[in-house]
């Protein structure tokens, strides 16, 4: 049943026995697999169905780290940033849930293994195909596939798989959400402003929302779920009951840890032949709507568990793409790859357009790009992030329609991050040549220097309310309640203890299924 917040009387307290804050990816999941559980349930999203500009400049907020994070890229919508997701998913590799001694705080507080069975339901969830990721597996599931596998040696680089649908969660869950009649009630169009909590701070016992109309209101619930991203941490923060610090905060760990991905184009790959066909291995750009509806199968290079032990590396995989799609980048890659800079920029622009228009499922990197630049390929750069103390979200000192502090994120790019990012050009440069795929060309800035603020374009904001086993390590203990309180859960990136080399939006569907599978257990009702 779908509520406009704004009709809501001035005053109201509505009562349920769940509350989740957030309408995006975390919180329609939560919704969808806890709509049979008897649960009286309230999704509360600050958004409607379209990006409203008031509603949106609740997300602005401030940098005050070296480099600048774009917290505004983001959406106060029913489905969230699902609105603005690629669709691309795979899931988390083994290394990423390992206590790496050249990686702080890296571990999680369980294993891979933990995930599978939630990976199964994230699949369907995602409308993705076969919950398989592996090279033997799809090269006998499609011969496009295996047609176009390049012949690595196995040598310390391997394919990572993903599969691509662009699933708008509330588009797709609409009927899930309007027709659940009583037991989910979907509050839109109205913000969750903060939590109270007992005298003692171990239970939270209502939210205070409020809509930009005025009018106010309160919800009264058994347990809490915070679903809503970079406000995750700001709604711990400004939820003082308790102490100064914030709630579950009192090992100052509420904001810390901050990552993003790291994704910027950085290389340029010249094949051997130059019409070999490297299409399986980049990033695809589906913008028909046939392929809309069609889960798609794409690959990039990623250095192997063994050489990033090794070498002491974080995650790491390369996407080679059309030159034709990196216009952003066009001066710093023509020079890079020795090509003529003197084309006027009304060329390049219709390359641009032409390559977009040209893109489809089974080659990406079509026939446009490859007249203009033949056998020559950007490599896009996909890398994880450490998790850093230094790198934190905190309350800015500006405030919000609601006279709320907005975010401050304080960030930049570690020495590990780009020790990463330079040996594994190395390495991919080498098993290039050693397999016979081309040669990769590797202009990076040096470690010791500033690097681009492009680099941060990826909006996968990740580890500001990690998880962990113990409270001076984290947030969220390992069912991803708030350490210290008993009925306040935390679902989405901001849980994860790494981010990988993977795509978040997929992992956090997996982890808000099993989230929902403690929350049923947990509950009288079930």
């Amino acid at each position: 049943m779908l509520i406009d917040g704004r009709g809501i009387a001035d005053g109201a307290t509505i009562d349920a026995d769940l509350c989740i804050v957030g309408a995006g990816a975390a919180g329609i999941t939560l919704a969808h697999e806890l709509r049979c559980s008897g649960l009286r349930i309230c999704l509360l999203e600050s958004g409607g169905d379209k990006a409203d500009p008031l509603i949106e400049s609740l997300s602005e907020g401030e940098n005050e780290g070296e480099h600048c994070v774009a917290v505004t890229s983001r959406q106060r919508t029913l489905g969230g940033a699902t609105n603005l997701w690629g669709g691309n998913s795979a899931p988390f590799d083994p290394i990423d849930f390992e206590a790496r001694n050249w990686v702080s705080r890296a571990a999680w507080p369980f294993q891979l293994s933990e995930l599978a069975p939630y990976y199964q339901r994230a699949q369907r969830i995602c409308q993705l195909g076969p919950c398989d990721y592996r090279t033997e597996f799809w090269s006998q599931q499609r011969e496009d596939v295996a047609r176009r596998l390049a012949p690595l040696s196995g040598d310390g680089v391997k394919p990572k798989w993903f599969q691509r649908m662009t699933l708008r969660f509330a588009e797709f869950y609409r009927q899930t959400l309007e027709e659940s009649g009583d037991p989910l009630s979907v509050i839109h169009n109205a913000t969750c402003l903060r939590l109270q909590t007992s005298t003692n701070g171990q239970q939270v016992q209502l939210i205070e929302a409020g809509t930009l109309d005025g009018n106010r209101f309160q919800i009264r619930a058994l347990q809490f779920v915070l679903a809503a991203g970079l406000e995750n941490s700001r709604l711990l923060l400004l939820s003082n009951d308790v102490c100064s610090s914030g709630l579950g905060n009192a090992c100052d760990n509420v904001g810390r840890c901050f990552m993003l991905h790291l994704n910027f184009p950085g290389g340029i790959l010249r094949t051997t032949p130059t019409d070999r066909d490297l299409s399986l291995y980049g990033v695809p750009l589906d913008l028909g709507e046939d392929a809309k509806r069609t889960t798609q199968v794409f690959a990039g290079f990623q250095i192997d568990g063994e050489q990033q032990r090794q070498h002491k590396l974080l995650n790491y995989v390369g996407f080679p793409g059309p030159m034709t799609v990196m216009a952003p980048h066009y001066p710093f890659l023509l020079n890079m790859a020795g090509l003529d800079q003197s084309r006027p920029r009304s060329f390049l622009n219709r390359a641009v357009r032409a390559g977009l228009r040209r893109l489809r499922i089974d080659s990406p990197h079509q026939d446009t790009d490859r007249r203009q630049f033949p056998g020559v390929y950007a490599l896009r750069n996909w890398v994880e992030q450490a998790p850093r103390m230094e790198n934190r979200i905190t309350l800015g000192k500006s405030r919000d329609a609601f006279g709320m502090p907005r975010v401050r994120a304080n960030w930049t790019i570690g020495n590990l991050e780009k020790q990463t990012i330079h040996k594994s050009h190395a390495i991919l440069a080498n098993e290039f040549r050693r397999s016979g795929i081309g040669e990769l060309t590797s202009r990076l800035p040096p470690v010791e220097s500033r690097w681009p603020d492009y680099l941060a374009h990826a909006s996968h904001f990740m580890g500001e309310t990690r998880m962990s086993h113990d409270p001076h390590d984290g947030v969220v203990n390992e069912d991803c309640r708030v350490h210290g309180v008993d009925n306040l859960f935390i679902a989405g990136g901001s849980v994860f203890p790494t981010g990988g080399a993977t795509m978040a939006t997929y992992n956090i569907v997996a982890l808000a299924v099993r989230l929902a599978d403690h929350l049923k257990q947990s509950s009288s009702h079930c």
